[in-house]
């Protein structure tokens, strides 16, 4: 085998690689790199995603530079405020900086409004309502650097069956957030495989709850666990206020 051939040979091995793994050649656009960075922080739903299906866009910006964009990761949408940004972190309001959005291009105005509103759209910079994130890398969509997390999966489960009891049913963990003194914040659904008049079974979501743990593992057990309405996700800043305050969460 020449030379030519061998290389010829190790690119079709790298691109059948990358397409089973979902790597990337290229980078994403630093702006949607940016964008993306809140919203896999501050966003619940924001660390589950489909790398070739990430869209960023601009909106508006205020005389104090603050960002209003949209973003869809190829399994939420949001419109979001970003108070600012640097070469290593996003700022943002907690809770507050994000909705949900049916559509791409964003909600109605009056929901903007509201948003704008809530993060001092206009009004000079407050730098102690603010929290900060990494940037995430523009390649892997991963913070830089990468956080390890103390509690897996099987932690938040076992926390959650201390309150609500086990049931045949698909139990899924998915990690949100982390605070500056450990807590580690996760969304628990549970879901039930029904057989639809068609005779077809299928998935249904039963419920959702938000669940705080410590980073040894412990936590409150008056206050770590919130059910959330699934069906209405316009509460979920609420919520996400709610959980946190209660378990004396630091931003």
């Amino acid at each position: 085998m020449n030379k030519s051939t061998r290389m010829i040979l190790f690119v079709i091995i790298a691109l059948y690689l990358a397409s089973i793994c979902g790597c990337r050649f290229y980078s994403y656009p630093p702006d949607t790199a940016m964008m993306f960075s809140q919203v896999f922080h501050a966003v619940p739903g924001g660390r589950i995603y489909d790398t070739m299906d990430i869209q960023g866009k601009m909106i508006e910006t205020d005389e104090y530079g603050r960002i209003c964009f949209s973003l869809s990761n190829g399994r939420i949408k949001c419109v979001c405020i970003m108070q600012k940004h640097d070469d290593q972190y996003v700022y943002y309001y907690d809770n507050v900086s994000f909705l949900y959005s049916e559509s791409y291009k964003g909600p109605a105005t009056e929901e903007i409004d509201e948003l704008k509103a809530v993060n001092d759209w206009n009004e000079p910079m407050d730098e102690g309502k603010m929290i900060k994130r990494p940037l995430v890398d523009d390649y892997s969509l991963k913070p830089i650097p990468n956080r390890e997390w103390s509690n897996d999966e099987e932690s938040a489960i076992s926390a959650f069956h201390k309150t609500i009891d086990e049931m045949d049913c698909e139990i899924g963990v998915v990690f949100i957030d982390y605070s500056q003194n450990g807590q580690e914040l996760f969304v628990v659904l549970r879901s039930e495989l029904i057989k639809g008049e068609t005779g077809k079974s299928e998935w249904i979501q039963i419920d959702e709850y938000f669940i705080v743990l410590n980073a040894d593992g412990t936590y409150d057990p008056e206050n770590y666990l919130l059910k959330l309405d699934y069906f209405d996700k316009s509460n979920i800043p609420s919520a996400l206020a709610e959980i946190k305050e209660r378990n004396g969460w630091v931003g």
